[in-house]
């Protein structure tokens, strides 16, 4: 993926998450369950350095979406951790 667009991703999905995590936040967090799980792209440094720079974007979107959901839920405040050390 070239330099720029991994610059412009970031914000463009946080953005996203801001906008429409109140209505989706329990699609939304299977969903980045789901990446962090897991496993990155094989034998190949390249595949698993792109995996790991993804694996940092789900981190943040995670965060953000934490602020979508409900304070209480054990899964909200493990995002927000998560957040804070990214």
């Amino acid at each position: 993926m070239p330099h720029n667009s991994r610059l412009l991703l970031p914000p463009a999905g946080v953005a996203i998450v801001d906008e429409h995590g109140d209505g989706h936040a329990k699609d939304m967090l299977p969903q980045f369950e789901s990446h962090l799980e897991s496993r990155g792209g094989g034998d190949h440094s390249d595949d698993e350095e792109a995996h790991d720079r993804v694996r940092e974007g789900v981190v943040v979107l995670l965060g953000t979406l934490a602020r979508h959901m409900d304070p209480a839920d054990p899964k909200a405040r493990l995002s927000g951790v998560l957040q804070c050390c990214t």
